[in-house]
C-alpha cells in the first residue's frame, strides 16, 4: 500500500506474470498503490478495505517518496 512506487511495482509484477511474487503457500499479494498518496490519505485507504476483506497478516506501507 502506498504511493506510486508500490503502484508501479504491482503493475510490473502483473506484467511479468508474478502478481503474487511467486511467494510460497498460496500467499496472495494485493497491490494498493495510489499515485501521490501521502500520510493524510493513508488512514482512509487502510480503513476502507478493512471493512470488506480479511485483515492482512503483513502490511507494507510506502509513502512520501516524493516529499
Amino acid at each position: 500500500m502506498g504511493d506510486s512506487i508500490p503502484y508501479w511495482a504491482g503493475q510490473r509484477a502483473e506484467l511479468q506474470g508474478m502478481p503474487d511474487l511467486n511467494l510460497p503457500g498460496g500467499t496472495r499479494v494485493v497491490w494498493m498503490g495510489v499515485s501521490g498518496m501521502g500520510w493524510a490519505d493513508a488512514v482512509h485507504h487502510m480503513q476502507l478495505p478493512a471493512l470488506f476483506r480479511m485483515p492482512p497478516k503483513v502490511l507494507v506501507v510506502h509513502l512520501g517518496g516524493n516529499e
